[in-house]
């Protein structure tokens, strides 16, 4: 059985990718460089967004998706809805929802043209409410997806189903010749192997790309209750899953029961990870490797096991790959111990590329590090999965009731011997007792005494020279005006 695990979880091959934030590329057009480096370094491709190919027709981007066919790479495309690039004053919340879809899908059809194998959105802004989230989602769906993305299946996902229960075969009737038949015990060892590993499939998706929208800081999926809700009533759309945003967010590692439940069915609708370790006080650890590391281990031991997360319900609903870009961003979001003068030309230069060789260090570490862990992880006899975790609605269906007996009259019960056996009387004998404590009353027109033989109500029909009904309470009574000086005459 182990055996058919691990065989199983190798299927499910990890593709890294190198994310162009931070790289001088963009600034120098020396891509051609850049890819020889990062195919050398073991990576499948590149993830960028439309400013950092640095194109503006559609010449350009064929010869930047030529040079990415010449070293084998595939790409993921960045898109915005607003604030785009996260360069200048940030527009998200001035922008009106219809500007945001327009925006968007104006990205997306650009995208489309480097033919990517996935698309990352950041959509929305975190000043919306739940229902203009709602609302924002759903027109997504239908004038972006459906348009432009139509191999996406948007119906929502089915429901659970429990595993069947095994049922024991029964044993057949002994034959004739059963002394001389010998039956060879069934253990695993025994049992028939596995079918051999099917080589990968290629990355790219033969229908067309996928898309997923990224839990960013500014954006609808800022927090992780925000997007659950979302999630609740869009359970079709995915994640990117970069969980440094929300740790800070929220200030937390989301180690209470309640909040990694929560994670855990979020990391069931996660299709890209952007692996960068956070901390509740920050969105990026300044030393992932170097001296002080040790002090961030509880960070670093709770994005890996996020991360898991994610893969075990990939491998559960099938995937055949999954993708992961490590990031450390550059300044101000990497930490720089003296700050960099640019008076100083040359000085600065030599400090820049410096800063450049220690990001480039500490992606390359990081990304070594997750293929370790995903190899450790793939590769470990227990199938650590989300078992019983699945996709939203995240409302758990109700237990189902017992159904209660029906109650049983006291009488019946008096009869049966039950609890009112030995106090109360059948009904029959308790009628007379019934009718002398309560006689009837009389029915008909002598019923009521008529309204001339009923005694006057002086509250309802006062004398006209009776005191008024309600006196006020001298407490209640509004002090009198103080009386008027005399008149003074000359």
């Amino acid at each position: 059985m182990a055996s058919a695990i691990a065989t199983t979880a190798k299927r499910m091959r990890l593709y890294t990718f190198r994310s162009l934030w931070g790289t001088t590329a963009p600034q120098t057009k020396k891509f051609d460089q850049l890819f020889a480096s990062l195919k050398a370094k073991g990576y499948s491709g590149i993830e960028c967004s439309l400013g950092d190919t640095a194109t503006t027709n559609n010449v350009e981007r064929a010869q930047f998706r030529q040079l990415l066919n010449k070293h084998d790479l595939k790409m993921i495309a960045g898109v915005y809805s607003s604030w785009v690039d996260y360069t200048g004053r940030s527009d998200a919340s001035d922008q009106s929802m219809t500007k945001h879809i327009e925006l968007l899908k104006k990205q997306v059809e650009c995208a489309l043209e480097f033919d990517p194998i996935h698309i990352n959105a950041h959509s929305g802004a975190d000043s919306w409410n739940d229902h203009q989230n709602r609302e924002f989602f759903g027109a997504v769906m239908q004038q972006i997806y459906k348009p432009l993305l139509p191999h996406i299946d948007l119906s929502p996902p089915p429901k659970p189903q429990k595993p069947a229960k095994k049922i024991a075969a029964t044993p057949a009737p002994p034959t004739a010749n059963a002394a001389s038949e010998t039956v060879a015990p069934t253990t695993d060892a025994a049992a028939p192997a596995p079918a051999s590993d099917t080589p990968p499939q290629p990355i790219a998706a033969s229908r067309g790309p996928t898309i997923s929208h990224e839990t960013h800081r500014g954006r609808s999926f800022f927090n992780p209750f925000a997007t659950a809700r979302v999630l609740a009533e869009y359970p079709q759309l995915r994640l990117t899953a970069d969980f440094s945003h929300w740790s800070v967010v929220c200030e937390r590692l989301f180690e209470g029961s309640r909040d990694s439940e929560i994670l855990k069915r979020l990391c069931a609708h996660v299709s890209h990870i952007h692996a960068r370790v956070g901390s509740p006080q920050r969105a990026q650890i300044p030393h992932r490797f170097g001296p002080g590391s040790e002090q961030l281990a509880n960070e670093i031991t709770r994005h890996r096991r996020w991360w898991q997360w994610i893969w075990a319900a990939q491998r559960e609903q099938g995937f055949t790959h999954t993708t992961l870009t490590p990031e450390y961003g550059p300044p101000p979001y990497q930490h720089v111990a003296t700050a960099i003068s640019t008076a100083d030309t040359a000085a600065a230069a030599t400090a820049s590329a410096a800063l450049e060789l220690e990001l480039d260090s500490m992606i390359d570490g990081e990304r070594q590090s997750c293929v370790e862990q995903y190899e450790s992880w793939s590769a470990a006899p227990t199938k650590a999965a989300l078992h019983g975790i699945t996709r939203f609605p995240f409302k758990a269906a109700p237990a189902p009731r017992t159904p209660k007996e029906p109650k049983q009259s006291k009488a019946a019960e008096a009869e049966s011997g039950g609890p009112f056996a030995a106090t109360t009387k059948p009904s029959t004998e308790r009628a007379p007792e019934r009718r002398a404590r309560f006689p009837k009353r009389p029915i008909g027109p002598s019923a009521k005494p008529k309204r001339s033989d009923a005694k006057p109500n002086p509250h309802l029909n006062p004398p006209a020279n009776s005191l008024p009904r309600f006196k006020p309470h001298p407490k209640h009574t509004p002090p009198g005006l103080p009386p008027l000086p005399p008149l003074q005459t000359n």
